[in-house]
């Protein structure tokens, strides 16, 4: 219930301070992770918006397939 709510948004918020890493694959690898968690990473928006920018195709590319999962309706599964 809301303890697991809680430890998700702060995995999200301790996530998304690694869209900033300087290496790639940490950057992607932190896209995808949002992206599994899906609709309760919609405070993630914003820098993951940023990630679709990324110098990088893999970040860029795992950026959009992350937007898409969090904006998806949490219903449909």
């Amino acid at each position: 219930g809301q303890f697991k709510n809680r430890a998700t948004l702060a995995a999200v918020a301790a996530i998304t301070t690694t869209l900033n890493d300087e290496h790639a694959a940490v950057r992607k690898a932190a896209t995808v992770a949002l992206g599994e968690i899906g609709p309760t990473a919609r405070t993630a928006l914003v820098a993951l918006r940023r990630a679709a920018k990324d110098e990088d195709d893999a970040v860029r590319e795992a950026a959009a397939v992350a937007i898409a999962n969090v904006l998806a309706d949490p219903q449909e599964d």
